[in-house]
């Protein structure tokens, strides 16, 4: 054996035997895995602790179904898209997501969207999901960056540079505050719910026209009531309303809905 020859050993994951000069990973359990196994471990992974054999296998097997996914959008061909929304009319088939290919290394800590089909959707609702605010100063001049260098003049120059400050930043300035809502497509299957989270309300909302023009399903307004038991969308509009009038909690709410969403 040479100097820096290994010893011949066995893959603990294909059985292959590795060569006394070939690569190989040293597991915690003390086996052994070939450098293509190991690799194939790796393959959405930037970096790897070595692990048990059993966790290196089952990257593999999470890895290999990750890849069988993103072949099965490879192969999907829609023939309408709107925004995330990629449809083909022919299969009845839809999905949301970006470029398949994305979903090897950009989006690689992401799940692979998953391809459904249309007839299996029962209904389909555009949900508020939350709201956050955003506040600025505003001046007559509209010079922001006066006050700005105004605040970190007087942070950097002690009370000298406070007084310089107030007397440099502009003689009138207001507060606006600016509320963003943002809001899922939440649809929903017989007995699962899929939602998307999508920001704004154009998105969603021109997704749910595209996929209401498909089932050829009308808005909720214009359905009349078949059964008197509460949808999951009734449920949550419920608890919003007691959440606007301040009877629960955002916690509340926030864990009621992902109840009545299976999440």
């Amino acid at each position: 054996m040479g100097l820096f020859d290994k010893p011949v050993v066995d893959c603990g994951i294909c059985g292959r035997e590795i060569g006394k000069k070939e690569k190989r990973t040293a597991t915690d359990d003390e086996k052994y895995v070939c450098n293509s196994c190991f690799e194939k471990a790796t393959l959405t992974q930037s970096i790897l602790t070595r692990g048990t054999l059993e966790d290196i296998e089952k990257l593999i097997e999470a890895n290999e179904f990750r890849e069988n996914q993103i072949e099965k959008l490879h192969e999907f061909k829609p023939t309408l898209n709107v925004h995330a929304l990629h449809v083909n009319e022919d299969s009845r088939q839809w999905y949301i997501g970006e470029d398949p290919s994305m979903y090897l290394y950009v989006f690689a800590d992401e799940p692979v969207p998953q391809i459904y089909k249309l007839d299996d959707i029962i209904d389909i609702q555009v949900l508020l999901n939350g709201s956050y605010s955003s506040e600025t100063l505003t001046n007559e001049s509209n010079t922001s960056s006066k006050l700005k260098r105004a605040l970190i003049g007087g942070a950097l120059g002690g009370s000298t540079g406070a007084i310089i400050g107030a007397m440099t930043a502009p003689t009138s300035s207001a507060s606006v505050i600016t509320t963003t809502h943002e809001y899922d497509l939440v649809i929903f299957f017989e007995s699962s719910v899929f939602v998307s989270k999508c920001g704004n309300e154009l998105i969603p909302r021109e997704m749910e026209s595209a996929l209401r023009k498909l089932l050829k399903v009308k808005s909720p307004s214009q359905c009349e009531l078949i059964d008197s038991t509460p949808s999951s969308a009734d449920e949550i509009r419920k608890y919003k309303e007691l959440l606007d009038d301040g009877i629960i909690t955002q916690e509340d709410f926030d864990a009621k809905k992902k109840q009545l969403l299976g999440l």
